[in-house]
């Protein structure tokens, strides 16, 4: 008879090893990795977010996403600033675009090339160059452009009708929107302004408008090194001027801010939405989710064109939007994870589930092209498919706002110098003037450390 190898003991130590691998293999398969990812905003785009990280958590168990409301890159900065003083960022941000630059330019995200150019679904040659420009600075990227929103002017048909103007036909330029604007708006019997020919909100809390008419006539905030702020250009000093003007004709900034403060609408639904303004300047593709929340039925009397620019200008639409950022020190492994996910997001497929759900456009050649023969095969999945293609048709003459190390600082100056303007505590020119002081100090400040 054979003498066994083991001896009972022995068989129950090796019982008791391999159930202790066994354990710990199945937990070393299953160990979840935790992508923590900040940034998401409210309403359909948010929830468009959260669908596609779930979605992403059930083909991948292996993974979990945590995420953080709140919109960073122009607003809400502060839990990340905070983040970075204690050295605890998150792995992924979604960031908007417009403030990239002023961020990568401190250090505080990744530069992306290595990932964008060994990835099969990214690449740079299919990003519109404006959503690239915005996502890079000083030769690097470091933001994987996602979504955007182009802006042109949105016109209500049936108060061009009630006017005797042809809806198809839209002002030719700034002078003759200031003239349309007059011949929507209405008054009460004590001068109130009731129905509004602008949307006149924009103009003041936000100075897009300004930046638009800019573009439009050929003129930009910096110099094309970046290092001279020229925000006082006489063709931005021009296009201030008319804003002024604009004003002034519909009675005043203060009657146009009453007419704001009066107005009762839902949270999240511009007034044009409500049918309180008859045209909004730089109206974007997210008013087609307001009007299919407030008024469903005022899509089919609304049209948009190009924003009519400064006379003698070219009209430019205003592209704003998000995108992916990978936080500076960030650990390998977690930032290619964070990766894989952002590919994902950029799937055809998942690309055309959030556009729909969002309406967002995706600015990428091949997205937009997806998106236009999709449009055209299934126009019932668009809620007010022919807006639909207005919006698409603006990308042609899409603008971007120039990255400095100083976006947030060039918005909230441009922000005073309207106010100033428009209340005329200063002339268009030494509201600028101002302005361009404030800027030019800061830039000379960075651009001094930087030799």
């Amino acid at each position: 008879m054979k003498e066994e190898l083991f001896g009972d003991e022995e068989k129950i130590l090796v019982l008791i090893l391999s159930f202790v691998l066994m354990i710990s293999y199945t937990s070393y398969s299953y160990s979840k990795v935790t992508i923590r990812w900040w940034g998401i905003v409210g309403g359909p785009q948010g929830e468009a977010l959260k669908a596609l990280a779930n979605k992403y958590m059930k083909l991948n168990p292996e993974i979990t996403i945590e995420i953080r409301e709140g919109t960073l890159g122009l607003t809400d900065v502060a839990a990340f600033l905070a983040a970075i003083s204690a050295k605890q960022t998150p792995e992924l941000l979604y960031w908007d675009r417009f403030t990239v630059a002023e961020f990568a330019a401190r250090g505080a995200f990744m530069p992306l090339e290595e990932f964008i150019t060994s990835s099969k679904v990214i690449k740079t040659k299919d990003m519109y160059a404006y959503a690239l420009k915005e996502a890079s600075f000083k030769g690097h990227i470091y933001a994987v452009p996602h979504d955007a929103a182009t802006h042109g002017l949105a016109i209500n048909m049936t108060h061009y009708k009630e006017a005797g103007l042809d809806p198809s036909k839209p002002p030719r330029d700034f002078e003759e929107f200031i003239v349309y604007a007059k011949k929507f708006t209405k008054y009460d019997d004590k001068g109130n302004i009731i129905r509004c020919g602008i949307e006149a909100s924009e103009y003041f809390n936000d100075p897009t408008p300004l930046v638009v008419l800019m573009k439009s006539a050929g003129a930009d905030w910096v110099s094309i090194d970046g290092k001279k702020c020229t925000v006082n250009d006489p063709r931005i000093v021009a296009a201030l001027e008319a804003i002024v003007r604009l004003c002034d004709t519909l009675g005043g900034r203060q009657k146009l801010q009453d007419f704001i403060s009066a107005q009762e609408v839902m949270a999240g639904i511009s007034y044009f939405a409500a049918e309180l303004t008859s045209q909004y300047y730089r109206g974007g593709l997210w008013l087609l989710a307001q009007m299919r929340r407030a008024k469903p039925e005022l899509a089919k009397s609304v049209k948009v064109f190009p924003s009519p620019p400064m006379p003698g200008g070219k009209p430019k639409a205003f592209m704003g939007g998000f995108s992916f950022v990978i936080p500076a020190g960030t650990p390998l492994d977690k930032a290619k994870e964070a990766f894989k996910f952002i590919e994902f997001c950029m799937a055809p497929e998942n690309i055309l589930e959030y556009e729909k759900s969002s309406t967002k456009i995706i600015p990428y050649h091949s997205a937009i092209n997806l998106t236009k023969k999709e449009l055209q095969a299934k126009p019932q999945d668009f809620f007010a498919p022919h807006l639909w293609k207005d919006f698409l048709d603006l990308i042609r003459i899409g603008t971007p706002r120039t990255p400095t190390p100083f976006n947030f600082l060039m918005y909230t100056e441009l922000r005073r110098a309207v106010d100033n303007a428009t209340y005329h505590k200063m002339s268009p020119k030494e509201a600028l003037d101002q302005a361009a002081a404030v800027i030019q100090k800061n830039l000379d400040e960075f651009y001094k450390k930087e030799r």
